[in-house]
């Protein structure tokens, strides 16, 4: 007779021993792939809700005049749109190469996901144009980039320690410059921002710089 509660048992024991390949399937790869997508696209659009409820004004001195004099809500949008659109493109490269999962890269993509969503409530605390930005809130703000590409490198190095969770034509590709780049590209601007919060937030524009910059690097040589 089939023992439910011996099934049960020996699933979970397989999934805490990291055995878990047994039991996952591609749609439970794709189902990850969608919700971390889907999660972004809302992270984006709660990014813009600011500035739609100040387009309300422009019936008084025009979106211009409006626009101007709130420059540093501009200003923290443009450059958490553009961290967001980096974070999404380097998460979706990576899973582009999988095709397989484990409990341990659950984990950290919904850390991953954690500092995407905390991004639009540490935005609103910005004040990019202000000589006197608040250290806390430039410190949440960078500290919460910092998270979310320190858990995608982290991502990166599980699965390069466990092959058979990506594309064996594909290994060559698993390299971890990127994400180091960025995770140095935010600590220093971590450090600069408690010093000058405003100076702090500008360090971030370089992200995509040093994106760019890491991809052109040779790339090693294919393992098999």
């Amino acid at each position: 007779m089939w023992d439910v509660d011996s099934v049960y048992r020996e699933r979970r024991a397989a999934w805490n021993g990291g055995a878990m390949a047994r039991f996952t399937t591609e749609r439970g790869l794709d189902r990850l792939v969608n919700f971390s997508d889907a999660t972004v696209a809302i992270a984006l659009t709660l990014l813009i809700l600011p500035l739609s409820d100040l387009a309300g004004e422009a019936h008084r001195g025009g979106l211009g005049a409006v626009l101007s004099a709130h420059v540093g809500a501009v200003l923290a949008f443009l450059i958490s749109f553009i961290v967001i659109a980096v974070m999404w493109m380097a998460h979706h490269r990576f899973f582009e190469l999988l095709v397989d999962y484990s409990p341990a890269l659950i984990r950290l993509n919904l850390v991953w996901l954690f500092a995407v969503v905390v991004l639009p409530f540490s935005t609103e605390g910005l004040n990019v144009t202000s000589s006197h930005a608040d250290r806390v809130s430039v410190g949440v703000y960078i500290g919460n980039l910092f998270l979310g590409f320190t858990a995608l490198a982290v991502m990166r190095a599980v699965v390069m320690s466990r092959p058979g969770l990506v594309d064996p034509e594909q290994r060559g590709s698993l390299r971890l410059a990127s994400d180091i780049a960025l995770c140095f590209v935010c600590a220093a601007a971590l450090i600069v921002g408690l010093i000058a919060p405003h100076y702090g937030l500008y360090v971030l524009l370089l992200i995509p710089f040093a994106r760019s910059a890491s991809l052109a690097l040779p790339r090693g040589r294919r393992t098999r």
